[in-house]
């Protein structure tokens, strides 16, 4: 397995993903894609293989501006694919969602995945 790096491509309204081997992941941006499927499919390949690796922590960092609903169902995949890790291998596993300080719509989203979850989602606020 190796790292998976994907840069933002603002014309394909695709996010920065760097996924490394050591468990440490990255997704940064805006994503609304025309084609989701297209995009995330490699990332979701990529998280199901993670699971073989045994990783003892796995911290997943989610730092988007914008997001929309099909993008919104693919994180949400990813998010169950790592809790399926932590609840199969006790794994330390743990997502962090970044929001602005003023952006409800962002804090609400992170929120609504956590309540989704059972697996730790910290809530981070940064400054706009």
């Amino acid at each position: 397995m190796t790292d998976l790096h994907l840069s933002a491509d603002k014309r394909e309204q695709t996010p920065l993903v760097h996924f490394k081997t050591t468990g440490e992941l990255r997704i940064e941006g805006t994503s609304y894609p025309e084609d989701p499927m297209k995009f995330y499919d490699q990332v979701i390949e990529w998280v199901k293989n993670l699971k073989k690796e045994k990783l003892p922590k796995i911290e997943l960092l989610v730092r988007l501006d914008y997001f929309n609903t099909s993008t919104s169902k693919l994180v949400l995949y990813i998010f169950k694919l790592l809790e399926n890790i932590y609840l199969s291998d006790k794994n330390d596993v743990r997502i962090i969602w970044y929001y602005h300080k003023n952006d409800e719509d962002m804090f609400e989203s992170g929120n609504d995945y956590s309540s989704l979850l059972d697996i730790p989602v910290e809530l981070r606020e940064i400054e706009a």
